[in-house]
């Protein structure tokens, strides 16, 4: 299973490539203590199955996402 969602805590040593750019930096932002809000990132490899697969979203990115709005849910109450 492909990794397509990433909570802001759980990539700060992904790549700038992997995150895109305001991905990348919310979460360089978040890591270093900057009062950013709790969130995630949905990585370019999504985007580019995205196109792959006839601009239709995979059920295994849908579910990764659910998941991690349900991880906000928790973190913030």
């Amino acid at each position: 299973m492909n990794k397509f969602v990433y909570l802001f805590s759980e990539a700060p040593d992904l790549s700038k490539e992997l995150l895109g750019g305001k991905g990348y930096g919310l979460v360089k932002m978040s890591s270093i203590g900057l009062p950013v809000p709790p969130g995630f990132v949905i990585t370019t490899d999504a985007c580019k199955n995205y196109y792959l697969y006839g601009k239709s979203f995979l059920d295994e990115l849908k579910s990764q996402v659910y998941d991690a709005i349900s991880k906000l849910e928790d973190l913030t109450g």
